[in-house]
């Protein structure tokens, strides 16, 4: 995440704040295929993090998208296993996708 400090232009004193500029944050399917992304969080009940959890999807992991075809299930490969999800659950994992040349 980036920041700059920049003065206050509101405030007559000048006191410095954060400035940060927002992340690019998508759903997975949002996302093409053959497309790196580092999960940022999960929308869902205990249920769906429960069961995401045990294949594998936390915050913070890698997962490179596979097949997303528009319809149907979404394809995924996150730590060397391949994982079906559907478009509901892909919906609630929140990414954000790792630039091109940063991969290679």
């Amino acid at each position: 995440m980036h920041r700059r400090i920049r003065p206050a232009k509101h405030h007559r004193l000048g006191f410095w704040r954060a400035e940060t500029k927002p992340l690019a944050l998508h759903t997975l399917v949002g996302l093409p295929a053959g497309a790196r992304a580092v999960v940022r969080s999960l929308h869902g009940g205990k249920g769906f993090s429960a069961r995401v959890a045990a294949l594998g999807i936390t915050p913070g992991v890698e997962v490179t998208l596979i097949q997303n075809q528009r319809h149907g299930p979404i394809l995924i490969e996150v730590r060397d296993t391949r994982v079906a999800l559907g478009r509901g659950e892909a919906l609630k994992i929140e990414v954000e996708q790792i630039a091109a040349e940063a991969s290679k």
